[in-house]
């Protein structure tokens, strides 16, 4: 596997969330969204969120390639049971998140965070990455008939790469409304 592709694709996600928060101005970004209930900032935050989550689970991840897939089977249910209080606490937390850190803390948690998954990344060997990666689709494929929504309303996403509907909207500011 080559992680050159998905090292540069960190890259290009820290370098967009920068140019999105430092060209937009307070107004900007307080903008609702196209797409979700969120406002441009909320949004952002959810981004972030997004991946600190992914690197504080990185540990669950290698604990669980390491157990019998019974393990495995189940720990979804129990995430299963609690995908509503985390929808809760994931979306109450992107309400406030940004404004409780600020915009120049945020940056600096999408950076320390993206660095630390790069990090991780460049100490796993391909072996490693791939057979995880194996074992993930093939516990994917044992776990589907334990999967189930718990909600009929679709979730809104915060990437456009993963759904167009969910766009950070506004107008390209000027250099002069810049913050």
């Amino acid at each position: 596997m080559d992680t050159t592709d998905i090292r540069t694709e960190m890259d290009r996600v820290r370098a967009d969330f920068r140019e999105l928060v430092d060209s937009a101005t307070v107004r900007d970004l307080r903008r609702p969204t196209n797409g979700t209930k969120w406002t441009n900032e909320q949004l952002l935050f959810h981004m972030v969120f997004g991946y600190v989550l992914v690197r504080n689970l990185l540990v669950l991840v290698r604990g669980f390639s390491r157990l019998p897939d019974e393990a495995s089977r189940r720990f979804a249910v129990t995430l299963n049971a609690g995908t509503r209080p985390f929808h809760t606490i994931n979306y109450l937390g992107s309400l406030g998140g940004i404004r409780v850190l600020g915009y120049a803390r945020t940056e600096r948690l999408m950076d320390r965070t993206i660095r630390t998954l790069q990090t991780s990344l460049d100490h796993s060997s391909d072996k490693r990455l791939f057979t995880a990666r194996s074992e993930q689709k093939a516990r994917n494929r044992s776990l589907s008939g334990t999967r189930r929504r718990t909600s009929s309303r679709s979730t809104p996403w915060c990437c456009p790469a993963v759904s167009p509907t969910a766009t950070i909207c506004g107008p390209a500011p000027s250099p002069a409304s810049r913050r």
